[in-house]
Order: C-alpha cells, then sequence, then structure tokens
C-alpha cells in the first residue's frame, strides 16, 4: 500500500512539474479591441482572426504581428502601451504578460478653400450645421464627407470654381485632401447691360440736346424773319 502510495506521489509530481514547465514556455496575451474593430494575430505558421475581447497563450520566443482589418478607418494598436497605426509586432518574452488594446479611429481628411474678389465663402455639413470659411483655412473632415459650399458674392459678381463650376452653390465629395479655388469675377452680363444703358442714355442726351439747338435755331430764324 506505501508502495503505491509513493508510485502516486510521483506521477503527481512530475505532472506537477511539466505542467510548471509548460506554463514557462507560454506568455499569457490579453486582446482588448474597440469600436468594432477585428483584427488577425500571425506567429510561426500560426494566423488567428480575432473580432472580440480574448486571451490567448502564445509560446515565449514567438514574434507577433498583429494587423488591423479595416480599410475606412484609421486603427490604432498598442502593445503594453506602446502606440503603433495599423500594425504592430512585438516578441514574446518569458514571465511576461501582454496587453493588446486596438481602437478604431476614423481617417480625416483636409480641405482647403482661397477665395479671390469680392465675396465669402460658408460651408453647410450633413448634419446642417453652417460655418463661414476663412480665405485659405483648412477644414478637417472625415473622410468620404459631403458636404456643401455656398458661395455669396457681391451684386454684380459671380462664382467661378476651380474644378470647374460657376455656381453659388456645389456639392462636394471628399475623399482626399483637397484645394478648392473661388474666384469672384464682375458678371459679364451685368457689365454689358450696364454699358447698353450709358450708350442709351448718352443717345437720348445728344437727341435732345439736338431738338433743342434745332428748335432754338428755327425761333431764331423766325425772329428774323
Amino acid at each position: 500500500m506505501a508502495k503505491w502510495f509513493l508510485l502516486l506521489s510521483v506521477i503527481v509530481a512530475l505532472s506537477m512539474f511539466h505542467n510548471v514547465i509548460a506554463d514557462s514556455n507560454l506568455s499569457n496575451v490579453n486582446f482588448t479591441l474597440y469600436n468594432g474593430s477585428s483584427i488577425t494575430i500571425s506567429y510561426y505558421n500560426n494566423v488567428v482572426v480575432i473580432s472580440h475581447n480574448t486571451s490567448i497563450n502564445i509560446p515565449v520566443g514567438s514574434v507577433v504581428t498583429v494587423q488591423a482589418l479595416s480599410t475606412t478607418e484609421s486603427p490604432c494598436i498598442e502593445v503594453n502601451g506602446i502606440k503603433s497605426q495599423g500594425t504592430a509586432t512585438f516578441t514574446v518574452n518569458g514571465g511576461q504578460s501582454y496587453n493588446v488594446t486596438v481602437t478604431l479611429r476614423p481617417i480625416m481628411v483636409s480641405l482647403k478653400v482661397i477665395y479671390r474678389g469680392m465675396g465669402n465663402v460658408s460651408i453647410t455639413f450633413q448634419n446642417g450645421s453652417i460655418i463661414k470659411v476663412k480665405n485659405g483655412s483648412t477644414i478637417i473632415l472625415p473622410d468620404f464627407s459631403l458636404i456643401k459650399l455656398n458661395a455669396d458674392p457681391k451684386s454684380g459678381y459671380v462664382s467661378n470654381w476651380s474644378n470647374g463650376f460657376e455656381s453659388n452653390e456645389i456639392w462636394c465629395f471628399i475623399s482626399q485632401n483637397e484645394t478648392l479655388t473661388l474666384d469672384f469675377k464682375k458678371d459679364p452680363s451685368t457689365g454689358f447691360s450696364g454699358g447698353s444703358n450709358l450708350l442709351i442714355n448718352a443717345a437720348l442726351g445728344l437727341l435732345l440736346l439736338g431738338i433743342y439747338l434745332l428748335q432754338r435755331y428755327e425761333k431764331r430764324k423766325s425772329e428774323d424773319i
């Protein structure tokens, strides 16, 4: 009986020793994902897709690559406080745990508006808010934003955009950093109309002056007779 008890004790001790050795060859890696993010992790010949918070035991000495799965947002990957964009790589060391945090942020783009001449510009956003744009200022927007640019030219001027549009209101789909230029130019039709009126008024004035001089001449002629 004592022999069996001794043998059982040896087996239990060996099993515990084996587990300690096995655990020493693994390191716990905790993954925390925010904003619906998903990632792939690869080490040795293993590729794992993770879409929720989880923990994985990874062999010590493994070189782990974390890749965020997103094309429309900017992923931030943080490994034990060290931040990377899109991809992160680290080596698993024994006796150390790892916390990997993944957060998705909207990709931002810029719109710069430059205008020349007599007028102002404002932007209407998708939520209905409107802001006045200072000349040459840069507006930061989420990628793939739809906005409306509102030009307000001075009376007698028209709006001429660098993208070819000649309108006081244009819709823009912003998917990259862009610069738009607006020229407030004098309305040709207004200038022509003003010139025509000036010519007509001058002609009428000359006609009236001619009639007046003719009448005066006729009056003097009749008085001489």
